[in-house]
């Protein structure tokens, strides 16, 4: 993770640390919300995983809970259902927090300064 490497420079105190672990105890981000503790004490954590009971959980100010996926990887191994389930979930809160904040077709204009969609969002 890049964020290990420096780049958990730009978070600032205000922000909110989105995890996502299909099995709550990812070393990585177990160890990415380590650092974000260390760097901003108060910095709050949400967490997506399948895991009712986990360490992420234990970290986290809150947290979403999907519950178990059955995975079409022949091994029952490799995240396949659980991976689309988290993005449509991560979609939700998106489009939710763009309602929430009143989000415009202005603002998504400026960060897609563009291309088809900064184009389409410029269109009055």
């Amino acid at each position: 993770l890049d964020a290990q490497h420096g780049d958990l420079g730009v978070m600032q105190a205000h922000d909110v640390l989105f995890v996502i672990s299909n099995s709550g105890g990812t070393r990585e981000i177990v160890e990415l919300v380590d650092i974000a503790k260390n760097c901003h004490p108060n910095i709050k954590i949400v967490t997506l995983t399948q895991a009712s009971k986990s360490i992420l959980i234990e970290k986290s100010d809150k947290s979403i809970v999907m519950g178990k996926a059955q995975e079409i990887c022949p091994l029952g191994l490799t995240p396949t259902v659980s991976t689309t389930v988290m993005s449509v979930i991560g979609d939700f809160i998106v489009v939710l927090l763009m309602e929430k904040i009143q989000f415009s077709k202005e603002e998504y204009g400026k960060r897609h300064h563009s291309g088809y969609l900064g184009q389409k969002a410029r269109e009055k």
